[in-house]
């Protein structure tokens, strides 16, 4: 009896550690526009600065910098800055009364 539990146990193993090894394929995307996340462009402006800017599906520009940069690498370098924070952070809604009132 042990043995065909040992043997039912390294059969489960053994199926387990296959199915494991087994590379699993994402079904096709469709081509329509529904499953296109976007872009993001790098490119240089009329005054010569890089900027990047995302755009949607349907190609509407949804977010760019405030400012451009002197070199590719700058642009770049503050792209992957983005990238990492909005990987990381939690959105939080800052409401008009949290603003600190000024002087008169």
């Amino acid at each position: 009896m042990s043995k065909i539990v040992r043997g039912l146990a390294l059969s489960g193993a053994l199926a387990g550690l296959v199915a494991a090894c087994i590379p699993t394929v994402a079904p096709a995307q469709p081509k329509d526009k529904k499953g296109d996340v976007g872009t993001v462009e790098v490119y240089k402006d009329k005054a010569g600065d890089y900027r990047w800017r995302v755009k949607d599906a349907d190609g509407k520009v949804i977010a760019m910098p405030p400012k451009g940069y002197d070199t590719k690498d700058d642009c770049l370098k503050a792209l992957a800055v983005v990238k990492t924070t909005l990987g990381k952070a939690r959105v939080t809604e800052v409401k008009e009364d949290a603003e600190p009132k000024k002087d008169k």
